[in-house]
């Protein structure tokens, strides 16, 4: 039986059988092989048997269907061919029992897979080097210099992994080059973050940090030329460089390394000794390898970059949450998440409204030690203080009016497990000096009782506001403050996370779509492009609302720009001019179809909402959105 194995991206590790019927793949749920990778397109390829075998059809998607290596609309599949979708590289399998792993340690370089494979064993890079060099003299320069050129060649696809392969370029340069050490230099946008060092000396059989000239380090990566003195100490240029000064180096040699044209680093090697003085040869030969080197190392920087992804995805894979995103802002909060969530720390998150504040506290709990007990919530910004109180702390019987039996309050109800408050930049000056004690102490009295409680719990808090603007502003406890911002998470807003608002959108659609019995199975590309162009003060919440919107409104099994609720089809990127009159059209037909239900109903909401078919919230709702509640009013009253 055919098969797909996984050997990189969201899905790796997976075997998927193909049968006799097509498969789809792509970005959207219902693809038989769904991928949730931004890169992958909604609908991004089809696989179907054809003949003997199978084949492969690209469906125009955004970043194409590569086979092998090479750019496909359509190709016929044999044994071992890779397949690369976004992130994702498959490999096609004839065989039944064959598993992903054993194609893992194989060198992604295009190359078909079945090719890699071999009848008999090659003879050792050694050999052939010493094969090929017979007929030169052993103390030949030039023979070091090749059988060393040929050894790096050989061992550039040997290795994957980006620190032994810069380590074993050095220590081969050292064999053929009189330097008394090397060094390779990466530059901070190729490292991904701060420019890295890899160190080798003569005498070392590791790697060892290794003083290097910046100055001519970035001289040589800016205008991507070789530097190379044999007498630095007469050298007018190199006089003023004083790491080269302190270290009386005597000779230098500084070659850039480059891959697609682009810099990405440098090799560097000096020599303190006049005996072992670098000349023009040996400038030769470093620039021959670096020329090799390049490509090997900036694949192997890539390589290294997709495996710490992967390493965060994996560790988000394992996070119970129902946060939904793939952004690096989202996987920054997972892995914050995780952290924050092995410790018993008091947590303020901090984001802005609809960012999904609740959410993230709940992974926190979900995630920690004390996830089989209670999960408590109380919104602060609901309740005035008294309310507030007796809702946090309980109350004896008879400790106010309407206080006719005793009650347990938040704390109590959360002990062992998580307390959350939400909005807490809303309490009032006694809660704020109630909670204090909490946190000092665990303990707090009932309203209108005496005896002390103790409790076990953990607080996270959250608020949309600058608590410590509400310090200076003396309208928040300084102390407080302090005491719930031991650990801080800050939620980002949608406007920072667009690429996960394709992922959101779909989830959401899913939702509304079964809650509503209606089966939407996509958003148009001009709804989709709204959506991403968007601001959404109100983010992940507001988004929420305008997918529900969308589909109680929409008329096809696709969403439509017109089904998208009025703030969004007013926004300045929609575009004015008959874009605003249609939509104006569109926003006037919904408000006679809403209005006309209503006075048929009487003004009874409830009747109205049952004629529209929809849910007497979504009518409130409406009503709001297209301003018809003083119009309701008046004809109510007739």
């Amino acid at each position: 039986m055919a098969a797909l194995l996984a050997l990189a991206g969201p899905i790796k590790g997976i075997v998927f059988h193909l049968g006799a019927e097509e498969v789809t793949i792509g970005r959207q749920a219902s693809s038989q092989l769904c991928i949730g990778d931004i890169s992958v397109s909604r609908q991004h390829c089809i696989m179907r048997p054809a003949g003997n075998g199978f084949q492969i059809q690209d469906l125009r998607s955004n970043n194409g269907t590569f086979v092998n290596g090479r750019r496909v609309d359509e190709s016929a599949l044999v044994h071992g061919d890779k397949i690369r979708i976004g992130d994702t590289v498959l490999v096609f399998s004839e065989k039944e029992d064959e598993s992903a792993e054993q194609y893992l340690t194989l060198p992604d370089n295009g190359l078909v897979a079945r090719s890699l494979i071999q009848t008999s064993v090659p003879e050792s890079a050694d050999t052939a080097i010493r094969r090929l060099f017979e007929s030169i003299p052993e103390d030949s320069g030039f023979a070091t210099r090749a059988r060393t050129f040929l050894k790096i060649g050989a061992g550039l696809n040997a290795s994957q992994e980006l620190g032994a392969l810069e380590a074993g370029i050095l220590k081969c340069i050292l064999e053929a080059v009189p330097a008394d050490q090397g060094a390779i230099v990466l530059s901070a946008e190729s490292a991904g973050s701060e420019p890295t060092v890899v160190g080798w000396g003569r005498l070392s059989e590791q790697t060892v940090p290794v003083p290097v000239s910046r100055t001519l380090i970035n001289h040589a990566i800016s205008g991507n030329t070789a530097i190379f003195s044999d007498d630095v100490t007469s050298d007018e240029q190199l006089a003023d460089v004083s790491s080269l000064g302190k270290r009386r180096v005597e000779s230098v040699i500084v070659v850039p390394l480059a891959a697609d044209r682009k810099p990405i680093g440098a090799i560097y090697l000096d020599s303190a000794s006049s005996a072992n003085r670098l000349g023009r040869d040996h400038l030769d030969f470093v620039a021959a390898v670096a020329e090799s080197a390049g490509p090997a190392i900036e694949r192997a920087q890539r390589l290294k970059t997709l495996q710490e992804r992967n390493r965060r995805l994996e560790s988000a894979l394992h996070l119970k949450h129902n946060l939904i995103g793939c952004s690096a802002a989202m996987q920054r909060v997972f892995e914050r998440i995780a952290k924050i969530a092995h410790s018993d720390a008091t947590v303020l998150i901090g984001g802005e409204t609809g960012t999904g504040k609740e959410l993230a506290a709940r992974a926190i709990h979900q995630n920690s030690a004390r996830e089989a007990s209670p999960f408590e919530a109380i919104n602060c910004s609901l309740l005035r203080d008294a309310l507030l109180e007796s809702e946090l702390f309980g109350h004896e019987r008879g400790s106010f009016t309407g206080a006719v039996v005793q009650k347990r309050g938040k704390l109590e109800a959360a002990n062992g497990g998580t307390l959350f408050l939400d909005e807490i930049g809303e309490l009032g000056a006694s809660p704020q000096a109630m909670l204090l004690r909490v946190l000092q102490t665990r303990e707090f009295h009932r309203l209108g009782g005496t005896r002390t409680l103790r409790v076990d719990i953990r607080i996270i808090a959250a608020t949309n506001k600058n608590l410590e603007e509400a310090v200076q502003n003396k309208t928040f406890r300084e102390d407080l403050y302090y005491r719930l911002n031991v650990v801080s998470l800050t939620m980002p807003p949608l406007r920072e996370r667009t690429e996960d608002i394709p992922l959101l959108a779909d989830y959401f659609l899913q939702i509304f779509s079964r809650k509503n019995k209606r089966p939407v199975k996509a958003l148009s590309t001009g709804a989709s492009n709204l959506l991403v162009r968007y601001d959404w003060p109100g983010n992940v919440r507001e988004l929420e609302n305008a997918i529900e919107h969308a589909v109680v409104f929409g008329s096809t099994d696709e969403i439509l720009l017109e089904d998208l609720p009025e703030p969004l089809l007013r926004s300045p990127i929609v575009g004015g001019g008959a874009a605003l009159a249609y939509h104006d059209a569109v926003r006037e037909a919904k408000r006679e179809i809403v209005f006309s239900a209503i006075k048929r109903a009487s003004g009874v909401y409830g009747e109205a909402a049952k004629l529209l078919g929809i849910h007497v919230n979504t009518l409130h709702r409406l009503i709001r959105e297209l301003d018809l509640k003083p119009i309701v009013v008046k004809a109510a009253r007739r």
